[in-house]
C-alpha cells in the first residue's frame, strides 16, 4: 500500500486535472445552453414592426372630406424567422395640447395609389393601384406602400 508521501507527485497533479477538467467541461457545456436557448428564443419571436413616416404628405380637399396620402417605410430591424403580415392601417391624430378634450379624428386605409409624373401638365398625380390588401414585411425586404387615408 502506497504512503501519499510516496506516491508519485504527478498522480496529486493529474488527479487535480481531473477534477478541474470534468467542472470546467461541465460549465462550458452550461454556457453553451445558455447561448443557444437564448438564440432560439430569439429567432422565433414576433418581430417588432417599424413605421417611419416621411417628412412630407400629402394632402387633398374632396368635397366636405379630407385625403391623406402617405408613404411610409415599414421594416423590421432584427431577424426573424417568422415575418408579420400588415392587414390594416390607421392614421390617428393627437392634439399638440394633451389635456385637450376634443375627438381625435381617425383615418382608415381607403386603397393604395401609385404617383407618376404628367410632364404635359408638369404635376405629380396618383392613380388607384389597389385595395387594402395585406402585405409581409421582414428584415430584408422593407416596404414602401402608397397609402390614401
Amino acid at each position: 500500500m502506497e504512503d501519499s508521501e510516496t506516491r508519485p507527485l504527478g498522480s496529486h497533479r493529474r488527479q487535480r486535472f481531473e477534477v478541474v477538467h470534468k467542472w470546467s467541461a461541465t460549465a462550458t457545456a452550461v454556457v453553451a445552453l445558455a447561448i443557444s436557448i437564448y438564440n432560439f428564443a430569439e429567432l422565433h419571436r414576433q418581430p417588432d414592426i417599424e413605421m417611419t413616416l416621411p417628412h412630407l404628405f400629402r394632402l387633398e380637399k374632396l368635397g366636405n372630406g379630407v385625403r391623406f396620402y402617405v408613404r411610409p417605410t415599414v421594416s423590421t430591424r432584427f431577424k426573424s424567422e417568422n415575418v408579420e403580415v400588415i392587414a390594416e392601417a390607421q392614421l390617428r391624430l393627437t392634439p399638440a395640447d394633451v389635456t385637450s378634450t376634443s375627438r381625435r379624428p381617425v383615418f382608415y386605409w381607403r386603397e393604395s395609389v401609385e404617383w407618376y409624373y404628367d410632364p404635359d401638365s408638369d404635376t405629380v398625380n396618383n392613380h388607384w393601384s389597389g385595395d387594402p390588401a395585406p402585405f409581409i414585411v421582414s428584415q430584408d425586404k422593407p416596404q414602401q406602400p402608397s397609402f390614401e387615408f
